[in-house]
């Protein structure tokens, strides 16, 4: 994490006046405001062939998108619906539409895409012109319904419904806008969505209470290679190599499991690992996420593990209507 993203950070997890340059970072948010809006209105809105779900979130940084809408998709597959994954595939080296194989790799069509395609096996496409990779979609395997990582900000779609994740841990503290706090769209947005889910450590009060909660409760270990080690050695000591937004969130799940837990490799965001990244650590017993591991094959020794989170949505009882309502998308 570079040294600007980390004051960045700091300045978006305290109060916004905590810094002297509050002036100049408040105009630049208004400038930001400004370009928000016109951008806003001078995009068309384009049809869709196909209901489209967006899971999405109004501030920068991880808030478990991608674990979401991987759980949902599982969901909807279960039942029997023909589903389908689109993404702007955000860290890869270029902008073109690619559909997700088994060839693919991280730096060309992003992290997350390539986790998702693993855990949930439906099509997956990524493209800037996300609109483009919808049609893609539709052409190519019919899906029923196509569900976006990311995208509420994207104004050339009207979603059939817009799914909220919001994240305390970044959102309470500061409510301004880029670059002077951490929200993509005014706080003010967040009652034009009907569905939210809030993402809580556990134990957590849920400060928006009308809305649901999605907590990692548990997590299983697997190993990164087939013919590795399946689990630590009791009181084995590991390393935690991630490139997620939040690495205190591995970190919190790791200890919650009884893990033990050596250091934090911390790396930015979306980060293509190179083997000058790993050199000091091919001795140790490494901890990555499954978003780290579709990087690191190859890179790593024999003796990593992956840890695959478990989430809980309550109440179950409006997940599940959440859930009903999507059917009836497809249905309708």
């Amino acid at each position: 994490m570079t040294g600007l993203r980390s004051w960045f950070e700091r300045l978006w997890l305290g109060s916004a006046y905590q810094t002297r340059l509050w002036p100049v970072l408040a105009l630049l948010s208004q400038i930001y405001a400004l370009l928000l809006w016109l951008d806003r209105k001078r995009r068309r809105v384009k049809a869709l062939p196909v209901p489209l779900v967006v899971v999405g979130n109004l501030t920068v940084g991880g808030s478990g998108k991608s674990i979401l809408v991987a759980a949902l998709v599982q969901e909807l597959s279960a039942i029997g619906l023909r589903v389908a994954i689109v993404s702007r595939g955000y860290g890869r080296r270029g902008k073109d539409l690619l559909e997700v194989s088994s060839s693919s790799r991280a730096e060309e069509v992003g992290d997350e895409p390539l986790m998702l395609w693993q855990q949930t096996a439906v099509p997956v496409v990524v493209a800037s012109d996300r609109v483009q990779a919808v049609h893609y979609l539709q052409q190519r395997h019919q899906p029923q319904l196509v569900i976006a990582d990311d995208g509420l900000q994207h104004w050339s779609w009207r979603p059939d419904l817009g799914l909220l994740l919001l994240d305390p841990e970044r959102g309470l503290h500061n409510d301004k806008l880029l670059p002077w706090g951490p929200w993509r769209q005014p706080v003010s947005q967040i009652q034009h969505f009907a569905h939210r889910l809030v993402k809580l450590q556990p134990e957590q009060v849920n400060p928006w209470p009308d809305s649901l909660s999605m907590s990692m409760v548990a997590a299983k270990l697997v190993p990164l290679y087939a013919d590795g080690p399946a689990l630590p050695e009791a009181g084995e000591a590991l390393q935690i190599v991630t490139s997620v937004a939040q690495p205190q969130s591995v970190l919190k799940l790791a200890q919650s499991q009884g893990l033990v837990i050596q250091g934090v490799s911390a790396f930015a965001d979306h980060h293509l690992f190179s083997p000058n990244d790993l050199q000091a650590l091919q001795t140790r017993s490494l901890l990555v996420t499954a978003k780290d591991a579709v990087k690191l094959k190859g890179l790593v020794g024999p003796r990593c593990w992956v840890l695959q989170p478990e989430i809980q949505i309550l109440p179950q009882q409006q997940w599940q209507q959440l859930l009903a309502q999507v059917v009836d998308l497809v249905n309708s």
